[in-house]
């Protein structure tokens, strides 16, 4: 009764009708603020679905950079995706360039009115929630040692295949 009482006396200009509210005051003094992921405007909800998909997507290209070799362990057609992505992301990243999928995701975002974020997509997604720092030496290392370190084991197993199929 006493939460009732609070909410009584915080919106007394206002009259409680079955669900709704009926106010006296703008919307706007009422309105919780909107998630950051919500479009001011709901005609950008595909937009908004446009960016999210963007973002799996990345993902999906990230995974597939990490697990692609043992994939193609049990699924040779694997490699055929897996090489030009491995070799993209590398070669984007050894010249410094932005990632293209980053790019594009924050001018969708930015044209939906969906907040922005600074940085990378790893940073964004994966080391700022962790509280590591991107530009830390260490956080580079184990960033490389991460990509290229199933990589190698990975390949390691498809030329040992590779060797004894040849011999057999």
């Amino acid at each position: 009764m006493r939460a009732i009482t609070m909410v009584n006396d915080r919106c007394s200009q206002h009259r409680l009708v079955g669900h709704g509210v009926s106010r006296s005051t703008p919307r706007q003094e009422l309105a919780s603020p909107r998630p950051s992921f919500v479009p001011d405007d709901p005609r950008d909800t595909g937009a908004v679905a446009l960016a999210y998909a963007l973002a799996a997507v990345h993902a999906a290209s990230i995974v597939l950079l990490l697990v692609g070799t043992f994939l193609a362990l049990r699924w040779g057609w694997v490699l055929r995706i897996h090489v030009p992505v491995a070799l993209s992301i590398l070669g984007v990243n050894l010249a410094g360039w932005s990632c293209p999928l980053t790019d594009l995701e924050k001018i969708v975002r930015r044209q939906t009115g969906v907040s922005q974020y600074s940085g990378g997509f790893l940073d964004h997604y994966l080391l700022t929630p962790l509280g590591v720092e991107e530009s830390a030496t260490a956080t580079q290392l184990g960033i490389y040692t991460v990509a290229v370190l199933p990589n190698l084991i990975g390949c390691c197993l498809l030329a040992r295949r590779a060797r004894r199929r040849a011999v057999s």
